[in-house]
């Protein structure tokens, strides 16, 4: 079985660096732990987040990253070029399976202009088996199902028209209306929210960042 998008271009470096496409992509190959762009942002491993040899099935590419929750991360500091365009369209897309370790708002990625953010987090105990999504300022979508959380699964967020949409695997989650603008918004994380105090405990596959394009899982 085989993943893939609407938009042509995106999972590859067609249009890499000139930020009209996808600038970043990590979480897979050896190591895992490089943004496999050529020409986009570089990556800086934060304590050592390590390459696994397991992978989900059907995305054709090897390995994950592997994020010991405790103080490890992937981060970049964007530049204006590598934003999200202010209230444009834009893509985040992974494959990630938590550890078993109590959820404690571990932060999967999360894009912060330092005082809030957009993020996807492993929220808490209450809603085990399901994460948040911080939307940069409105209303959090909450108690997302993902599943087995320990099990694989593939998790898109994506703004569209001042749309933004969830899905979990190829399904629709959930939708909101939003027009932030995020073009400020130039720290960006893999496993750890903005200070480093919420970290990713477990794995994470195939990483993606469009900041132009609205692409739909296929």
């Amino acid at each position: 079985m085989s993943f893939g998008y609407q938009v042509l271009g995106f999972g590859s470096s067609a249009n890499a660096g000139d930020g009209s496409s996808l600038i970043i992509s990590t979480c897979y190959g050896s190591p895992a732990t490089v943004n496999n762009i050529d020409g986009g942002p570089s990556l800086t491993n934060v304590n050592s987040v390590a390459t696994s040899s397991l992978e989900p099935s059907g995305t054709g590419e090897n390995n994950s990253a592997s994020f010991n929750g405790s103080n490890s991360y992937l981060q970049s500091t964007l530049s204006s070029g590598n934003t999200i365009q202010g209230t444009g369209d834009f893509t985040l897309s992974f494959y990630a399976k938590r550890d078993a370790v109590t959820p404690s708002f571990q932060r999967i990625f999360s894009l912060s202009n330092g005082t809030t953010e957009i993020s996807v987090e492993d929220y808490s105990s209450e809603t085990a088996n399901s994460v948040t999504v911080n939307t940069g300022g409105s209303a959090q979508l909450a108690s997302i199902s993902v599943g087995n959380i320990e099990n694989w699964f593939r998790f898109t967020v994506l703004r569209k028209s001042g749309t933004l949409k969830v899905y979990v695997g190829t399904s629709l989650a959930t939708t909101q209306s939003n027009t932030t603008n995020f073009s400020a918004f130039n720290n960006f994380r893999v496993g750890s929210n903005n200070n480093a105090t919420k970290l990713w405990d477990g794995l994470i596959h195939k990483f993606e960042f469009s900041n132009k394009n609205a692409v739909v899982p296929t």
